[in-house]
């Protein structure tokens, strides 16, 4: 994999807190400087996760400290210098590799406002983001080829049911999280793929529709099993997110939502369970829905994605890298 990236043109690396061989991963020579740099050719540079430095490691193959200056510090690297440990063509050096990726990506052609406002995604980054998180929805089950949706379908009625329908988890916390421009919500996508005109679905709307066909909304609350009992299918929306520092408390969806799913499985046959979560999750209605779909961490075009994996535009293909817990059910 760091090969991959080497020949993708990645333009640093960062060095992680464990060990290898011995050595912190940060003031290692062998992986950071011989195998990194010398061997595979990584011409960019390389930078200390968040604390992750024990010492000036510049002569390892460390060019950058983070997120403070404790031993990479102006007076630390001119004594390691005046005393013969580091030399001064190794300083450039670093210097160089950390500012030539910044020249090759256009970062130095405008001034830079310093702001997260400051949108530098393109139409074809959008597109690639809807493709990416489309190819990466694995497809849990479909009982009865209740997916894909077929439109149009006289009469088909779908029921977005869950509060993630319109405000979807697509990232994860801290270091996982990146503030995109704007998130696609799998209630609007679907809307767009039911031809439904979004003046006629404002964000206080329950129910609209065109021609004959129509798309409900409910966040879970009272109103649920009406929404659903009503419904041609019923995607009902469970996330979960994880960050840094903590470890998730356990292994269920956020809030009620493993209930609220199984609820509406027993109102609708055509259930279909869309999920989000950074790793394995409990699936306690997994015999009661109809279809169930998961993305790891799907990233702002969540919805349109979903959306093209939920009405055939797209054939999930996905497939699980790890297994989700059984809780003495059988398998999906």
């Amino acid at each position: 994999p760091f090969e991959g990236a080497i020949e993708a043109n990645v333009g640093s690396f960062m060095c992680s807190y464990n060990r290898v061989n011995g050595h912190y991963s940060c003031e290692n020579p062998e992986t950071l400087q011989r195998d990194l740099k010398d061997v595979l050719g990584f011409k960019g540079w390389v930078m200390s996760d968040w604390g992750a430095t024990h010492s000036l490691s510049l002569g390892a193959g460390l060019d950058q400290e983070m997120p403070a200056n404790t031993s990479f510090g102006a007076a630390a690297v001119r004594d390691a210098i005046n005393a013969g440990n580091v030399s001064i063509e190794r300083v450039d050096e670093a210097v160089s590799r950390i500012l030539t990726p910044f020249f090759a990506v256009g970062a130095f052609d405008a001034p830079n406002p310093n702001s997260v406002q400051n949108n530098a995604a393109t139409a074809a980054h959008t597109e690639l983001a809807r493709e990416l998180a489309a190819r990466s929805i694995v497809l849990l089950k479909n009982d009865g080829d209740v997916l894909p949706l077929a439109v149009p379908a006289a009469g088909l009625t779908v029921a977005c049911i869950g509060n993630a329908s319109k405000s979807p988890i697509v990232a994860g916390g801290g270091s996982g999280h990146v503030i995109p421009a704007y998130v696609s919500a799998p209630f609007d996508a679907i809307r767009d793929k039911l031809g439904i005109a979004a003046e006629e679905c404002n964000s206080n709307a329950t129910r609209c529709c065109s021609a004959d066909v129509c798309l409900l909304y409910s966040d879970g609350g009272s109103d649920a099993r009406a929404v659903a009992t009503k419904a041609t299918a019923a995607p009902v929306f469970g996330p979960t997110s994880s960050h840094e520092a903590a470890d998730r408390a356990s292994l269920k969806l956020d809030g009620d939502a493993d209930a609220l799913i199984a609820a509406v499985a027993t109102y609708n046959p055509r259930t279909v369970a869309c999920i989000v979560a950074p790793g394995a999750v409990l699936t306690p209605w997994r015999k009661t829905v109809a279809a169930a779909t998961l993305g790891f961490m799907p990233g702002q075009q969540y919805g349109n994605a979903l959306a093209d994996v939920l009405f055939g535009d797209v054939a999930p293909s996905a497939k699980l890298p790890l297994t989700l817990p059984s809780e003495g059910q059988e398998p999906l």
